[in-house]
């Protein structure tokens, strides 16, 4: 038996290369080392990661070997979840998949936040991940950009850290905010709160153009920042949203009415409506 300190290592056999991650306490490394790594685990194996990419990045997480195995190999989440659609997923090295434990906060699937990397995909798979393992997931303090629109499709709590900005900018009014698309049975007693949201009338820099100037581009505003169709007893609470046509528009569904919905903006600028009612 041979002891070395914690570190990643490269191993070298017969002419392959491969690398392997040492740590106690059943750590391995960051998530990105669990993706490429070549161990070889038990199911039901959990190991906790010190990040996403790297170590205190705030993408920690506790993964189980969920016994799956003979999959691609070396998957991120957001890789299995552009596949398959599941969420909160990854395949490590070796093929073998994990599944991750617990609430989680979004950069655990892999958000970048910093403005310009696209995390739709990434909140996307920890959306699901939370709504199918009935598990909260947290929004950071960081500049989130998504090219595409947020569905949730079932009961999900949602905290955040209200000094979080998310941005959307698509010219396709339905691919920009956040959808609840709720059933009878899936949209009851969530509480739900986001941080600023920011529509295609809002630059990259998170400011409107010409605002106070009074040359603002009005066409500019399109899509719905939040878009509740149905649900029951379901709380919404926003920090801030600007630069939508709506800020919300609450809609009955053929399976689902909107029932019992509280929804709360602390401030709302340049939505050319604030509640914009179902015809």
């Amino acid at each position: 038996v041979v002891y070395v300190p914690q570190g990643r290592y490269r191993l070298s056999v017969n002419g392959s290369d491969s690398y392997v991650v040492v740590s106690g306490d059943g750590l391995e490394g960051t998530t990105t080392d669990l993706i490429n790594g070549t161990a070889i685990y038990a199911a039901d194996t959990v190991l906790n990661t010190n990040g996403y990419t790297t170590s205190g990045d705030g993408g920690s997480g506790s993964w189980v070997q969920n016994g799956v195995t003979g999959q691609t190999a070396s998957q991120s989440p957001m890789q299995i979840f552009t596949a398959t659609g599941n969420g909160g997923l990854l395949n490590d090295g070796n093929g073998n998949q994990w599944l991750l434990n617990g609430d989680i906060d979004t950069r655990a699937c892999g958000v970048v936040g910093d403005n310009s990397t696209d995390d739709a995909e990434a909140t996307q798979s920890a959306i699901n991940y939370g709504i199918l393992n009935k598990a909260k997931v947290h929004i950071p303090q960081l500049s989130m950009y998504f090219a595409s629109k947020l569905t949730l499709s079932g009961r999900l709590d949602i905290t955040c850290d209200t000094r979080g900005l998310m941005r959307w900018d698509s010219t396709d009014p339905a691919n920009v905010g956040i959808e609840l698309a709720f059933t009878a049975s899936s949209g009851q007693l969530c509480t739900i709160n986001l941080p600023s949201l920011f529509g295609p009338a809002v630059n990259s820099s998170f400011a409107i153009t010409g605002y106070g100037s009074g040359l603002q581009d009005q066409t500019s505003r399109i899509g719905t920042a939040v878009n509740l169709k149905g649900g029951d007893r379901v709380n919404i609470t926003c920090q801030a949203i600007n630069g939508f046509k709506n800020a919300f528009l609450p809609e009955s569904t053929a399976t689902s009415t909107c029932d019992n919905i509280n929804f709360t903006v602390n401030t709302s600028d340049f939505c050319e409506n604030f509640v914009q009612a179902e015809s």
